[in-house]
């Protein structure tokens, strides 16, 4: 299954659902694509049900850095080589669909922008690149 938003005109993975609590992942991922969605929208669930300062200010801003935050937190934590290999795909796919309509997916550009200049970021690479690293 993939999620249509606005007329067929964006695909997405994933997406919480306020009014119920729910998050629906679509069918065609795979178990690792699938866990890197769930992680990002439970944050989302997690911003909205503790009413977090960043959800509805009009802005995804701050809710779609929290969900890409949580991301990285915990695949890194993880340390699992399959699941980091499917967050960082899922990131060159997140980075090409931002570029694709900067309009539409201003918000989650600069999010996950300003999560890939963070030193846990840079300590996430080194350990992928150089498994030995350890932090």
């Amino acid at each position: 299954m993939e999620f249509a938003y606005l007329n067929d005109s964006y695909v997405l993975s994933g997406f919480y659902e306020e009014a119920d609590g729910s998050i629906n992942i679509a069918k065609n991922l795979g178990k690792y694509e699938s866990e890197v969605v769930y992680i990002h929208e439970a944050q989302h669930r997690k911003c909205h049900l503790s009413k977090c300062k960043c959800w509805n200010r009009g802005t995804n801003y701050l809710a779609e850095y929290h969900a890409y935050q949580a991301e990285l937190r915990e695949v890194f934590g993880r340390r699992n080589r399959m699941l980091a290999t499917a967050w960082l795909k899922s990131t060159k796919e997140s980075v090409l669909i931002h570029e694709a309509d900067p309009k539409f997916y201003r918000d989650n550009a600069r999010a996950l922008n300003r999560v890939m200049r963070t030193g846990a970021y840079k300590d996430f690479l080194q350990w992928y690149h150089d498994p030995t690293f350890i932090k």
